[in-house]
């Protein structure tokens, strides 16, 4: 379990452009997806305006609130570098579900935003938040 934690936790990068770049893909990953995705979706949602794909059988009710979490809220916290690789993660999996299933018959030209937003949280999820983040200041103050 160990292993995991420091893995799931760890903040190194192999340099301060590594660290730079690292908060430039959380920055421009993050941002318009939480605010041209997420709280939209979210807003419509509590307005009940239910209009959303339901590849997983859960309810287009449920789905909406579930993605418009995690497109609004996990975002959030990525560009924070808070939690970031399970943050991160989540929206990941939020996105393959969309590329490979609600989206599996729709030409690449439909699916290309969710597979580039897929493949930024995958990168921010294999990579990690780097030095400028929460996790890194956390896992000082704890003496990770």
């Amino acid at each position: 379990m160990k292993p995991l934690m420091d893995w799931l936790f760890n903040t190194r990068s192999a340099d301060k452009t590594g660290d730079w770049g690292l908060l430039a893909l959380r920055l421009l990953f993050g941002l318009p997806l939480s605010i041209r995705h997420g709280w939209p979706t979210l807003i419509d949602w509590w307005r009940g305006k239910i209009s959303y794909p339901d590849p997983l059988g859960l309810g287009e009710n449920l789905t909406m609130l579930v993605m418009g979490s995690v497109e609004a809220i996990c975002p959030v916290f990525v560009i924070m570098g808070l939690f970031t690789r399970v943050v991160a993660f989540f929206v990941a999996f939020g996105f393959v579900v969309a590329v490979l299933i609600a989206h599996a018959s729709d030409p690449f030209g439909v699916r290309e935003l969710a597979y580039m937003y897929m493949s930024g949280f995958l990168a921010v999820f294999l990579l990690g938040p780097g030095k400028f983040s929460a996790d890194n200041y956390l896992s000082k103050s704890s003496g990770r």
